[in-house]
């Protein structure tokens, strides 16, 4: 072997050592970070960032304080209690939940958010905590048993609320739908007999019924039921999972109805099961 091919095997493998070493430092470089689980996360930080909403009684408002109170805040503490660690909460609004969540500026949402297929191809729900019903409202006196009832009637209901959209899809031909801008209007016209009955979520019933007792007022026909769940990121199934564990302890001790009765008066409704992320 001649002094020039040595020196030519020699200087291609130092080349090549170095193409190696160098191909490795650009794959650690470029290799995406190690995956980070917010339930982990938790524990370790024993942190936990909640959004909820405060403009929503009893599930999530100011009090007098300006402190955040409400059947979302409580739920969120034992949630936060459990995992043994800090809540922090966020407000946050209908429409800027979820991207709060997506952008990871909150670790999960106990926002009242209701469970729908739409939302459902962007967070992962838990098990439903908490539901609300869309009722038919009405004196005593008013023979109403069925939807049916209501041809001839004239119903008040929130302009432009959910209440309003689902029952221009379901009232009967003959009934008269009174529109008015927002639930304390439209609670006010039934007050005061201008309308025969009332379209309202459940939740605001004992205030509207307290408010007129001579009334003798009473929930009619439940239209439907809205369930509501906790929200994390699609990706952060243990979150989901752990807190999954959490409220099915709390069903099953009575604890999760304690917390329902106390901010709505209601008893837990029966949850229909209808996650379409499960």
């Amino acid at each position: 072997m001649t002094q020039f091919t040595r020196i030519l095997k020699t200087t291609r493998r130092a080349l090549f050592g170095k193409a190696f070493l160098l191909a490795i430092g650009l794959t650690a470089a470029t290799a995406p970070a190690a995956y980070a689980d917010a339930l982990s996360d938790i524990l370790e930080q024993k942190r936990i960032v909640v959004g909820v909403v405060n403009d929503f009684p009893p599930f999530g408002f100011l009090d007098a304080q300006q402190n955040p109170q409400g059947y979302d805040i409580d739920v969120a503490k034992a949630i936060a209690d459990d995992l043994g660690a800090e809540l922090e909460l966020v407000a946050v609004s209908a429409a800027n939940r979820i991207p709060y969540l997506t952008s990871k500026r909150v670790d999960a949402l106990v926002a009242s958010l209701g469970i729908t297929p739409e939302r459902a191809q962007q967070v992962l729900f838990t098990d439903p905590y908490a539901a609300t019903q869309s009722t038919v409202l009405a004196p005593q006196a008013t023979s109403i048993e069925a939807i049916e009832d209501l041809v001839g009637k004239r119903v008040a209901v929130a302009r432009g609320s959910s209440n309003d959209i689902f029952f221009s899809e379901v009232a009967p031909q003959g009934a008269t739908v009174m529109r008015f801008d927002g639930e304390g209007a439209a609670s006010q016209a039934m007050l005061a007999n201008q309308v025969d009955a009332l379209v309202m979520t459940n939740t605001m019933v004992p205030a509207v019924v307290q408010s007129r007792p001579d009334l003798n007022l009473e929930t009619k026909v439940l239209l439907r039921q809205q369930e509501n769940a906790i929200a994390v990121r699609r990706d952060e199934t243990a979150l989901a999972e752990r807190i999954n564990a959490i409220l099915e302890e709390m069903k099953s001790s009575g604890a999760l109805g304690e917390l329902y009765h106390k901010w709505t008066g209601a008893d837990l409704p029966e949850f229909q099961g209808n996650n379409p992320a499960n």
